[in-house]
């Protein structure tokens, strides 16, 4: 990825909460050296639920419940916040069960979407992560499970069970497609919910502002604004619309669903990460810049 030493250097807002422990956007925007300043606008607070039940689930020993992790065959998890609620729980259950048993719940497969989750779940010490990198959205994640397990227990006689560890709202996608082509047992299991923050719209425009007069007197580029999800942004579309037909901000998407929703909120995407992770949203930026010099 280059960096043309004649361009000026932009800010660029991130319209997402900043993922804990770590956050590959602000890790590897850092080490690039991309962009004059680098911030996070958070659009939700997330609060963890169901956290007895998760460990119960996990450790059936401390607590009852109906169904337990050994019920299962196979885990689904689409969502960072829900893994941060999971491996929280599981922090616990790592000190209270033996290690056979550790060993059993860490090599259940578990499928994801997205290269990111998969980091996290992997450094957490998931041994059968499946999808990830190669599962862009919830629909080819479906697709890929529903052909391993065409291949994988066809020979099975007791009917697949799996178990969608989920938030409170979500798309039925994943539902709707398994049990469309498949005999499965699903269940899911809510293990966090989402609330979305009233002041976004206020935080963007004020973080905007100073890199505006930058850009303005002519020591930084055009500022970049990075729409990650529909979720939590429609009260910044005026405010980003508005400044992208006076051409003083830039936008970017994550991923296609992202672009049409800003399309039809008549706003256009300057760029567009080809997967949805850092790496290839940065490039897009960095071959952006590199056209425009």
């Amino acid at each position: 990825m280059s960096i043309n030493p004649a361009k000026k250097k932009s800010s660029i807002f991130l319209l997402k909460n900043q993922t804990v422990p770590k956050d590959n956007y602000y890790t590897l925007g850092h080490e690039l050296g991309l962009f004059s300043k680098l911030q996070f606008i958070p659009l939700l607070s997330h609060e963890f639920t169901n956290q007895d039940r998760l460990r119960f689930f996990f450790n059936s020993d401390i607590g009852n419940i109906t169904k337990t992790f050994f019920d299962y065959d196979i885990f689904i998890i689409t969502s960072q916040r829900a893994v941060e609620s999971l491996n929280q729980q599981l922090e616990i259950v790592k000190k209270e069960v033996d290690q056979g048993i550790w060993e059993m719940i860490v090599n259940k497969p578990m499928y994801t979407v997205g290269p990111a989750t998969k980091q996290v779940l992997g450094e957490f010490g998931w041994k059968n992560i499946k999808g990830g990198e190669s599962a862009g959205n919830g629909s080819i994640l479906s697709d890929i499970i529903i052909q391993d397990i065409k291949t994988d227990y066809v020979n099975r006689d007791k009917t697949v069970k799996i178990l969608f560890f989920t938030g409170e709202v979500r798309k039925d996608i994943i539902p709707v497609k398994l049990n469309k082509q498949l005999e499965i047992d699903l269940d899911e299991m809510v293990i966090y919910k989402t609330v979305e923050l009233g002041n976004v719209y206020e935080n963007l425009s004020e973080s905007l502002s100073t890199s505006l007069s930058k850009n303005l007197d002519g020591t930084e580029g055009t500022p970049w604004v990075i729409f990650f999800s529909p979720s939590g942004t429609t009260s910044t579309l005026p405010l980003v619309r508005e400044l992208q037909t006076k051409k003083k901000v830039l936008v970017g998407s994550i991923g296609p669903t992202t672009k049409e929703f800003l399309l039809e909120n008549g706003i256009r995407c300057d760029v567009m990460a080809a997967k949805p992770d850092s790496d290839h949203l940065y490039r897009e930026i960095a071959n952006f810049n590199e056209s425009e010099v």
